[in-house]
Parts: C-alpha cells; sequence; structure tokens
C-alpha cells in the first residue's frame, strides 16, 4: 500500500521554451527526488514521479521560461497509478485541463538536491501502455552520449542523432501486442536488439522500464538482454547491456497528440448495433489508467486489449504539422473553393482570399480540443452555432482526417455538428453538415 505512479506529459504550448523541475518529497521518510526536462516550444515531455510507500508525499513544480517569466504550485501525489498532461500556456499552467498556476514574471524558485535524494530506483518498472499508446511519436536520448537514436537508410542504429527526423520513432506494437518502435523516417526499420535496425521481428519487440527519474531502459521481453550504447554511440551487444549509463535514456515526445486506440471504429463510424465512440481531442492525455488487463509473467505489458471492432486501427502517426499549437493557418472550404474567414460584425463566410482575415492561429482549449483564433479578429474563433465564438465549446473541434492529403473535417466532440460552409460561401446549418463538400476543408500553412 502507498506505492504508485503519476505519469505527467508536459505539452509546451508556449513561445518560449521551458525548464521544468518536479521536487517530489515523501514527508514522513523524508525522501526526496529531484526531476528536470526542458521542453522546445510545441513540443512535450514526459515526467514520471513515484512514491515507494505509505504516508504524505507532495510534489513541488517549478517552471521556468526563457523568457524571464515563470510559474510554481505544489500537488499531491496519491497511492495510483495514473496519467496526466500538463499544459504550459502564455498565462497560464492546466493540467488535465483545470487552471493550477499563473505565470508571472521572474524565476521560480530553486528546490536543491537533498542529500538523500535518489538517483535509481530499487528495481526497474514497466511503464504502462497508456503512457505510450500506438502512433505516439517520441526521441530517446542516451545518457551514455548525450545524443539521440537514430536510424539511417542503411539500417545502421547509433546513438549520434540531433534532433531531426532521422530520430522520431512511432509507437507501433507488433500483432502479438509487445511494443515496437518504428522509425518515422524509414517506416521499414525499427529499434532492434541485435545491433542494427530490424525489420520488425523479434528482435524489434521491446520492454520499457523506469529506473530512475527520467531514466528508461529497453530490455528484451524476458529482461535477459538490452538495447545500449557506448560513449562512440554505437551499439553494445545485447547481452552485455546492463542498468548503467549506456543502457539508460530520456524520453521526449516529438508530438502532441493521442492517436485512438488500436480496435477502435474510425470517428463517426461503429459496428452494427453500437453506438459511435466519443471523439477524442487531439491533445488529449492519455487514459488515466491501462486499458489494458495484467500482463502474465514475461509478457508484455503493452499486450491490445480484444478486438472491439471490426474496422481497421488507424495508421500510426503523430498531429499533422499544420494543426499544431501556435501553427498560422488558413482553411480552403471544399464546397465553396474560398478560404473560411471572420468578418467585421463577427459572421463567418467561406469567400475569402489571401488577406489577414482569412488568417487563423490554432490555439487549443484548455480541454486540448482544436480552436482557430483568428489573427484579425483577436478573441474570436471559428465555432459551430452560425456565427464566430468567443472559445466556448461551440469552437472546440476535432480534426478527422479525410484520406486526402492536409483535408479534414471539423466536428464538435460530440460529433453533432460541425464547421460547414455552402457552395455559395454562406454557413451551412451545422447540425446538418456531414462528411461531404460542404464540412470538408483544406489546410494551408499561412
Amino acid at each position: 500500500m502507498g506505492q504508485g505512479v503519476t505519469h505527467m506529459t508536459v505539452i509546451n504550448a508556449s513561445p518560449a521554451p521551458a525548464t521544468v523541475s518536479a521536487h517530489v518529497h515523501g514527508v514522513q521518510q523524508n525522501t526526496h527526488e529531484q526531476h528536470t526536462i526542458t521542453i522546445q516550444p510545441q513540443q512535450s515531455g514526459l515526467i514520471s514521479l513515484t512514491r515507494q510507500a505509505a504516508g504524505d508525499f507532495h510534489v513541488d513544480w517549478a517552471i521556468n521560461f526563457s523568457n524571464g517569466t515563470h510559474a510554481e504550485f505544489r500537488d499531491h501525489l496519491p497511492p495510483m497509478q495514473q496519467s496526466k498532461t500538463m499544459l504550459l500556456g502564455n498565462a497560464n499552467v492546466t493540467i488535465d485541463g483545470n487552471n493550477v498556476a499563473h505565470v508571472k514574471r521572474g524565476t521560480a524558485r530553486k528546490h536543491p538536491h537533498h542529500a538523500a535524494a535518489k538517483s535509481a530506483y530499487a528495481k526497474p518498472m514497466d511503464v504502462p501502455p497508456a503512457v505510450l499508446p500506438r502512433g505516439r511519436v517520441i526521441r530517446l536520448r542516451s545518457y551514455k552520449t548525450g545524443k539521440n537514436i537514430i536510424v539511417d537508410r542503411e539500417g545502421n542504429l547509433t546513438a549520434t542523432g540531433g534532433d531531426g527526423p532521422f530520430t522520431r520513432f512511432v509507437v507501433d506494437p507488433s500483432p502479438s501486442g509487445h511494443l515496437r518502435l518504428r522509425s518515422e523516417k524509414f517506416p521499414d526499420k525499427y529499434i532492434a536488439l541485435k545491433g542494427q535496425a530490424g525489420s520488425g521481428g523479434g528482435q524489434c519487440e521491446l520492454r520499457v522500464q523506469m529506473i530512475g527519474p527520467n531514466r528508461y531502459i529497453l530490455r528484451s521481453i524476458d529482461g535477459s538482454r538490452g538495447v545500449g550504447f557506448r560513449q562512440d554511440g554505437c551499439p553494445k551487444p545485447s547481452q552485455e547491456v546492463g542498468l548503467g549509463e549506456g543502457a539508460s535514456f530520456t524520453m521526449t515526445f516529438a508530438d502532441v497528440q493521442h492517436p485512438p486506440f488500436p480496435g477502435h471504429a474510425p470517428p463517426g463510424r461503429a459496428p452494427p448495433g453500437r453506438a459511435p465512440p466519443p471523439a477524442q481531442p487531439p491533445f488529449a492525455p492519455p487514459p488515466a489508467q491501462s486499458p489494458y488487463p495484467p500482463p502474465p509473467a514475461h509478457q508484455s505489458p503493452f499486450a491490445p486489449p480484444p478486438a472491439q471492432s471490426p474496422y481497421p486501427p488507424p495508421p500510426a502517426g503523430g498531429v499533422h504539422p499544420a494543426l499544431r499549437a501556435g501553427a498560422i493557418i488558413r482553411l480552403q472550404n471544399v464546397a465553396s473553393g474560398k478560404f473560411v474567414r471572420i468578418n467585421a460584425d463577427n459572421t463567418m463566410t467561406a469567400n475569402g482570399g489571401q488577406g489577414e482575415g482569412t488568417r487563423f492561429t490554432v490555439n487549443p482549449s484548455l480541454n486540448g480540443n482544436l480552436r482557430f483564433e483568428s489573427i484579425k479578429h483577436p478573441g474570436r474563433f471559428l465555432s459551430a452555432k452560425g456565427t464566430s465564438g468567443s472559445g466556448g465549446e461551440f469552437t472546440e473541434f476535432v480534426a478527422h482526417p479525410t484520406g486526402q492529403p492536409n483535408t479534414f473535417n471539423f466536428r464538435l466532440r460530440n460529433d453533432a455538428a460541425a464547421l460547414g460552409f455552402n457552395a455559395d460561401a454562406s454557413v451551412k446549418q451545422p447540425s446538418s453538415v456531414g462528411r461531404g463538400k460542404a464540412g470538408t476543408f483544406v489546410v494551408f500553412p499561412a
């Protein structure tokens, strides 16, 4: 009793790099644990906070932005396993949509490393699948080299990468349900235990475990081998990989979207006799608890649940780059062939050109849903109520890909209404907007 892990996904939606520190204090045991990560704008990272005993555990958070502002607050660490999302904004910090701190000028106080601070846990702990669902894109930085794991076109696997596309890996579980990490740049290549990139077979099935604050290892399913690197970045033989720096990695997310889990029907569709699944916001946190049952011995904790849908799982991948927080875009309506705009009288039409009135900023809500804020009319958002909105629930959309490049339907979370326009550029009744031309938009960077 009393043990628990909180996996906190931290999304930096501000324009400035942020250094996030979490100081975990076990009051009765007088234990201390320090975590620190730096997150670039429009990127996200993972901090896993643990408690090993009963009693009061609290977390002192300190967030310093490079533009000279900061936020700090205290939170409690419950005796349970959970996954949460922290969103760093220009004015506020929220956790799962709840405001927890205001951003202020100055620098947050530093929590000193306590003499009793732990650098490693008593034993490795499996990272639950809710933290790494299918489709997440991550980078793994080696403790030994200070560089990211990289796979090149020849299949060489080294820990010598920077922050380019070769260092991005997509979570892509195997048919048997074990975790695999597939190169986003070279989709036929996976991180493997054999020292070279694999093609997706048994050598590519991995077990991710946490051995210390923001410190992870990649092991074989039975735990007898691991992925590790030498000081020069070359891979170590898997049977020689232990738990030291050569085997340890920090993990950062290279996307800000949690795609649906395997087995979900495509948005708006469901198996006969079943209600459609609720649309998931593109920036929403993973479920608080793992959807998978406890695995038997040596079985991957990433094994998927039994299929619930006759439809195939969605393709792996992160949020579309044009729809990431802070992106400036134009939306071309397919029915009118023109760009969407908000007019001075707060009406919306789809008859715009290349002017300022057709430019929008992707400004996610506190709930993590897409919102499109007018650059010409700040504080006014595209909405599914017939006129522009001020940022409420009718302005919160979920993007549904149509299968065509850069083309989406933007529907409300409950799928009851959507953004849409008629061929004459007038607003279509939101509740009658389907997935035809009226409700289809092509996204252009602006």
